[in-house]
């Protein structure tokens, strides 16, 4: 977020994202190419090298934890301090986004796709931690931030192969070049594999080009993406089951698949105007669609009305239960559905959303000096504008023999949704960058947003609704060379993010949501804000390097899914006070003879609510009609308390590379026991190694193993009902805690050409 020294000599490469200005530190190449503080936490150049995707590379990212809910490795929800991102609507999503000055998290729900990203095509990838204003929305706890590969940074050819355990084949062809003033880049890639589960085959292609003119004073790229994907990721399973090896490769109940397509335009302009003063434009379209099908057991009972066998939302245990306290299933008609033996086992619920949006951004930057302070003020305004269409609907079925769902054509109106959600965003920023005598670096800044929300009903009115948020946000960064090889830092900074759609239109406690993705009415939420106070020190000397930091950030009326009262599952999203993230981060890298490598990273998390609440919980032995107390101090669930990873490169002949790779996370409460009064999700220690040799200067081979040891471990929680699961899965079962496994052994062979 700061720049380098402003000498007339030198050239500041500011770096404009969608909200932002993005400035490198004044302490360049510090560590992980920058400073350990605040501003940039990790950078990782040529992500593809390493990993496939971009949230497999972020694992090696200090105090970052994943959930893996579906199990499927390109739909993981990640964590980077406490704070999520992830694919899945209904959770919050507390971290932002951004591709080459583009946001990615989407207008409906704020999630982020990662199988969207064009890994081969990523030039840098950088994580930036704690709550960041000029990022704009949705940065409470970090932000994720790429750049792409263009003509001039890459100009050659290359190809890819690599296949692997669950007949994983990935393949990617790069073509660049330029003639000093013209560069091209196109690349494309094609991912596929069976999954190591049932029934759970993945396939995406990505084709990314980019054409660029470059002068002296003008720089344009204009860049066009298209993705399209077919995940199938099939969630947890009964914890008591996954103790026996034959059952870690089932699945409970399927299909469950997300389809996604993206076609993506991106353009950006830089002008400098002089040796001082630059500026820079973007401007970007995009289009998504969304399609998630899913097979689940019906939420409908069999209750005799006057003589028939209908189907109704209720407890069927109740022998006493009163027809006005049941939701019957009704057909387009508003008539009873009967209960045939095809009808009242399962359900297909099916979601679509259609998504365009328009971005535009706008930033100048100018430096001057007075002797001793050299001073840079950056100031940008963006405008984010689109459309979501929302629809889904659910129809009855059964299961057949292997607990897929088959669908019989009836279709409850009960959850037939249709909303259109228009979302503008306007958001302003300034900085003022103060660098004084070469050894303390000051920045002060500010950031205003107003965003406008509207939903508009297609079937009724239920669910219109017309949300205005406007927000002020600002940081103060200072750092300080105390030593030539000591630097301090302090910051204090605010960001916020808004009430999503899914989020206000679960929001009356009069019209409780069955599921965190239902919608119903929208009675208006507050705006979540983010507070992080962070102070740090850190040591580099001669291939020694040493940062640790105290951080804490309190999210101020954060938005959580609460109880309605005592009707099963029911609840709605409600603003429940303050949480707080707080914690102690330590990395470490020593290089010996260039030849070995080794890198540590540790992260202590206390992740807690700072407030009393109540939420729903039917399926928590200790719940009192359905419901649970939340208490000051209790602990978030699904955040460990504990991160470490670990590295060790070696280079034993020069044409050899050996990496070993070593992450351990502790235990962690399930969804469902935000109480904390259940046995946690057990903690694990996976190990990952990769072997690389170069044949040639432009020619290597690799073999890489994940889950070395094989090691049997879940990282994933929630609290379900274990008799029913039971009577589906012809087991008995007691305990109601179910748990995302992790992958086993994986095993991959590659090469890369370059030509």
């Amino acid at each position: 977020m700061l720049c380098v020294n402003v000498g007339k000599s030198q050239e500041v490469d500011t770096i404009l994202l969608e909200n932002i200005l993005v400035i490198p530190s004044p302490f360049s190449n510090y560590l992980y190419n920058d400073n350990a503080f605040g501003n940039l936490h990790y950078s990782t150049e040529n992500v593809a090298q390493s990993s496939t995707f971009l949230n497999e590379s972020l694992l090696n990212a200090p105090s970052v934890h994943v959930n893996d809910a579906t199990t499927n490795p390109l739909a993981q929800d990640i964590q980077i301090r406490g704070f999520h991102t992830s694919p899945l609507y209904g959770l919050s999503q507390e971290i932002a986004v951004y591709a080459d000055g583009v946001k990615k998290n989407d207008l409906l729900g704020d999630v982020v796709f990662w199988e969207l990203m064009p890994s081969f095509a990523m030039q840098q990838a950088q994580v930036f931690v704690g709550s960041q204003p000029l990022f704009g929305l949705n940065a409470l706890g970090g932000t994720i931030n790429y750049t792409t590969k263009s003509g001039f940074t890459h100009p050659y050819s290359a190809a890819q192969v690599s296949y692997g355990s669950f007949q994983r084949l990935n393949t990617v062809l790069e073509y660049g070049g330029n003639n000093k003033k013209i560069g091209w880049y196109a690349g494309a890639n094609h991912w596929r594999e069976q999954g190591w589960r049932e029934y759970s085959p993945s396939d995406v292609t990505n084709i990314f080009g980019k054409i660029s003119y470059h002068q002296s004073k003008d720089k344009l790229d204009v860049s066009l993406q298209y993705a399209k994907s077919n995940l199938l990721g099939n969630g947890a399973l009964p914890i008591e089951l996954l103790s026996q090896n034959e059952w870690r490769n089932q699945v409970f109940t399927h299909p469950d698949r997300t389809e996604n397509q993206l076609v993506e335009v991106n353009g950006s302009w830089s002008h400098r105007f002089s040796d001082n003063t630059k500026s820079r434009l973007i401007l970007a379209f995009k289009n998504i669609k969304t399609d998630i099908l899913n097979g689940d057991e019906s939420p409908f009972e069999e209750f005799e009305i006057d003589g028939e066998e209908v189907l109704a939302i209720g407890d069927d245990d109740d022998e006493e239960v009163e027809e006005d306290e049941l939701e019957f299933a009704l057909d387009t008609d508003g008539n009873y559905i009967l209960a045939t033996e095809d009808n009242s086992e399962a359900i297909l619920n099916t979601n679509q959303v259609r998504q365009s949006s328009f971005s535009a951004a706008y930033s100048v930057t100018t430096q001057w000096q007075t002797d001793p302070i050299a001073w840079e003020l950056q100031s940008g305004i963006a405008l984010r504008t689109g459309q979501a269409h929302y629809t889904a609907n659910g129809e009855l079925g059964f299961f057949d023999e292997t607990r897929g769902v088959t669908g019989i054509g009836t279709r409850p109106s009960n959850f037939d949704t249709d909303v259109i959600t228009n979302v503008t965003n306007l958001h302003a920023t300034t900085g003022l960058n103060a660098f004084i005598n070469n050894d303390l670096a000051v920045q002060v800044s500010a950031a205003y947003n107003l965003s406008a929300l509207i939903l508009k009903d297609q079937i009724g009115t239920a669910l219109n609704g017309n949300h205005r948020f406007g927000n002020l946000s600002g940081a103060l960064n200072a750092y300080y060379l105390l030593q030539k090889n000591w630097m301090l830092q302090a910051a204090l900074s605010t960001s916020t993010r808004n009430p999503t759609a899914v989020e206000v239109s679960c929001a009356d406690p009069d019209a409780p949501c069955r599921l965190p993705n239902a919608f119903l009415a929208d009675p208006p939420l507050e705006t979540v804000r983010g507070v992080t106070a962070q102070a740090g020190t850190a040591y580099q000397n001669q291939g020694f390097k040493f940062a640790t930091t105290l951080f804490m950030t309190n999210v101020l009326d954060d938005i959580y899914f609460v109880s309605a009262g005592p009707l099963r599952g029911s609840g709605y999203f409600d603003n429940i006070g303050t949480t707080r993230r707080a914690g102690w981060e330590n990395t470490l890298q020593i290089e010996v003879a260039k030849k070995l490598n080794i890198e540590l990273n540790y992260t202590y998390l206390n992740a807690t609510f700072q407030d009393e609440f109540t939420i729903s919980s039917p399926n928590h032995p200790n719940e009192i009609e359905e419901e649970i107390s939340i208490e000051k101090g209790d602990r978030i669930a699904l955040i460990p308390d504990h991160n470490l990873s670990g590295k060790i490169n070696y280079q034993p002949i020069e044409k050899l590379e050996l990496q070993w790779n070593i992450r351990y996370n502790s235990s962690q409460f399930v969804r469902g026991d935000e109480a904390n009064e259940l046995d946690p999700i057990k903690g694990y220690i996976r190990h990952d190694a990769r072997l690389q040799y170069s044949i040639k200067e432009n020619v290597y081979l690799w073999l890489k193993s994940n889950n070395l040891t094989n090691a049997r471990y879940e990282t994933f929680g929630l609290l379900g009902e274990a008799d029913e699961a039971g009577e589906l899965l012809e087991e008995e079962l007691e305990n109601n805690i179910f748990a995302g496994p992790a992958a086993p052994r994986y095993v991959e062979l590659g090469f890369n050409i370059k030509f």
